[in-house]
């Protein structure tokens, strides 16, 4: 059995990089994508939503 080592706030103070402590155990954070890739996505959701509200029974 592996024991786990549990990390306090002033530990993650000092790494460096993208990193989350939740209940003492650190966690890679993932990258924040690109502001375009945002921008293709809400532009693609919107004509998502848009074409469904032409399809008959469609709540939205």
């Amino acid at each position: 059995m592996c024991a786990i080592e549990y990390y306090t706030y002033e530990d993650y103070k000092k790494w460096k990089g993208r990193w989350e402590l939740i209940d003492g155990i650190p966690l890679a954070m993932a990258p924040a994508p690109l502001l375009l890739i945002s921008i293709l996505l809400c532009k693609y959701l919107f004509n998502l939503i848009n074409n469904l509200k032409t399809v008959p029974n469609a709540s939205f």
